[in-house]
């Protein structure tokens, strides 16, 4: 503990010698060369996708303001896209649902009408085990007919 003891001691100082000339020092300088270069290419992925996002955001509100797309949500129980309302841009969580259609899709824009077709989901018919239609067969036993 004597040098500890002795005035002007800095407890920072490290005992190695970080040198040029050093095999520590060369260490030192390949690992800081390291860092700069991780961190150069860093900022380089942040700046392309930054571009990258800055560019789609332009060219996706030019094509809003031309009237090439529309605000619209997809409505689960009409199954069809339809205009998004105001409320919907300004909510955070609604916000997430709304995307950009081109005006043919989305149901009850202005410039299309009623915009795109509702697409209409064909189900089977429900069958018994002996192939009869389930409602045939449920009118039948209603009526008092065992098979």
């Amino acid at each position: 503990y004597a040098p500890a003891s002795r005035s002007g001691y800095n407890a920072f100082a490290g005992y190695m010698d970080f040198g040029p000339g050093t095999p520590a020092g060369e260490a030192r300088a390949r690992t800081e060369q390291r860092q700069r270069q991780r961190m150069r290419m860093s900022l380089c992925f942040f700046l392309f996708g930054f571009g990258i996002i800055t560019w789609t955001a332009r060219r996706d509100n030019e094509k809003r303001n031309k009237g090439e797309l529309v605000d619209a949500f997809y409505n689960n129980a009409t199954r069809r896209w339809e205009k998004a309302t105001p409320a919907m841009k300004r909510d955070p969580l609604l916000s997430t649902l709304v995307h950009l259609k081109s005006p043919g899709m989305v149901y009850g824009h202005g410039l299309t009408g009623t915009g795109g077709t509702q697409a209409r989901v064909v189900r089977k018919q429900a069958q018994t085990l002996d192939g009869q239609n389930a409602s045939d067969a449920y009118r039948a036993r209603a009526q008092g007919t065992r098979s």
